[in-house]
């Protein structure tokens, strides 16, 4: 649990530096690389089953999220080496993370949360007193939130669902965050996406669709008449 919770906690810090040194589209682009990389290692670590199906969906999608983004047709990308190396960092953590809640015994979802807030908040400690406590006012409230919405729900969710899910399928899922994303601040921020755009978040959904179908071999077993 300590391991996979300062995997997460070195994903993250790492990742938002890369943003720094990236455009958004790229350093999000980068970073999803990382449900391919989760389903090779699903296969070779775990020996789970990888459809060829799901290889070519995480591709559409990962087409489909560089259309989104813009990086794809739009202006040219902001290239740092080093952040797509802190990227490529990103990647490896989260892949590790996945492999273990698949690999290990089960852990309790909301306990793996709090081992994951307990470890960031001991590693990144020095950079609270280097830069100080946030100006008290509305950053608490959303500090707050944050912390209970997004780590609090939605990594005991995440976790729960990876420890019943195949790391393939979990692999096509995280797709849905960055779709959800620019839907969302189209949305609520009247931010509206591009023609093009709109293309990347419709293979997206597209790739997602075509992934989620069970393999052929499952559906000829389930069809299968049985004899006896």
């Amino acid at each position: 649990m300590v391991v996979a919770a300062a995997l997460v906690v070195l994903s993250w810090v790492v990742f938002f530096a890369a943003i720094q040194r990236l455009s958004v589209g790229l350093a999000t682009v980068v970073f999803h690389v990382q449900p391919l990389c989760l389903m090779l290692a699903g296969a070779w670590w775990l020996g789970e089953p990888l459809p060829r199906a799901r290889i070519a969906a995480a591709l559409l999608a990962l087409l489909g999220l560089s259309l989104a983004t813009g990086l794809v047709g739009g202006a040219g990308a902001v290239v740092s080496m080093l952040g797509v190396g802190l990227c490529l960092v990103a990647v490896v953590g989260q892949t590790v993370v996945g492999v273990l809640l698949r690999a290990r015994t089960p852990v309790p979802p909301l306990a793996l949360a709090w081992w994951q807030c307990a470890v960031g908040a001991l590693a990144l400690w020095p950079w609270v007193l280097v830069a100080g406590w946030p100006a008290w006012g509305p950053a608490w409230g959303w500090l707050a939130a944050l912390g209970v919405v997004h780590t609090g729900l939605a990594y005991v969710l995440i976790y729960g669902g990876m420890a019943r899910l195949s790391t393939s399928r979990t692999a096509l899922l995280q797709f849905v965050y960055p779709g959800a994303t620019l839907v969302c601040d189209a949305l609520v921020y009247g931010r509206w996406l591009a023609p093009g755009q709109w293309l990347g978040v419709g293979l997206m959904g597209l790739a997602l669709w075509w992934g989620a179908r069970p393999p052929r071999s499952a559906v000829a077993r389930v069809a299968a008449p049985r004899v006896g």
